[in-house]
């Protein structure tokens, strides 16, 4: 491999591995949660499997009680390159499972 090809495969490695920005389970009042999410990734830029992922974790919150998800409110945004990373945050509160 010359010194070229291996910088390049350097520099493909990065941009393809993702930098996250979780908030975690955050309490936003009248019983509510809200959880952010961004990734930086070439790899994902779409809102919507970030989201995803933003819900599995509420899912867990709310599960390791008993509970379910009921979504608040919920926002994705795709990746606009050069200007904004992919997103997602949802707000919800846990709630009985009937």
């Amino acid at each position: 491999m010359t010194k070229s090809a291996g910088i390049a495969a350097i520099v493909s490695l990065a941009l393809m591995t993702a930098c996250t920005n979780d908030s975690g389970v955050v309490p936003y009042g009248d019983g509510s949660y809200l959880i952010t999410r961004s990734e930086k990734s070439l790899a994902t830029p779409a809102g919507v499997s970030i989201k995803a992922t933003v819900l599995k974790e509420a899912n867990q919150f709310c599960g390791g009680s008993g509970h379910r998800v009921e979504v608040v409110s919920e926002t994705a945004h795709d990746m606009k390159v050069f200007r904004a990373d992919p997103n997602a945050e949802i707000r919800f509160r846990c709630v009985d499972k009937n």
